[in-house]
């Protein structure tokens, strides 16, 4: 594991010590950067509000350990797996996209239709 990631990993295990959480911090170098993925009884809490506390330490470690990082590196926060299930989403998305106008035969609903006025500045 990269140096950076193993200090990170310190640095975020201490900080939710101090906060009073139930959490440990395991660390993994990826392709992406530095994986660091929060287990224990208080999980539920970075997973609260879409994942905020997740993006919030995310934030504090880019802010520490930032300058040390290449730029096609980067820190990823994560709790049960949040963030792996919301990336598999995002990939489904164009499918289901597609599948929806194909049982439209093509044409878009009236609520995604554009206004015959919309670009006028009459």
């Amino acid at each position: 594991m990269n140096e950076i990631c193993t200090n990170a990993k310190e640095y975020l295990g201490g900080l939710v010590t101090d906060l009073g959480f139930d959490l440990t911090v395991g660390a993994e170098w990826n392709d992406e950067g530095c994986l660091l993925n929060l287990v224990g009884e208080d999980s539920h809490f970075a997973l609260a509000e879409n994942g905020e506390l997740l993006d919030a330490f995310e934030v504090l470690l880019f802010q520490v350990y930032g300058r040390q990082l290449d730029r096609e590196h980067r820190f990823v926060v994560d709790a049960e797996g949040f963030r792996q299930t919301r990336k598999a989403e995002l990939h489904a998305m164009p499918d289901l996209l597609q599948i929806r106008f194909a049982r439209t035969e093509g044409h878009l609903p009236s609520a995604y239709s554009i206004p015959p006025n919309a670009g006028s500045s009459t």
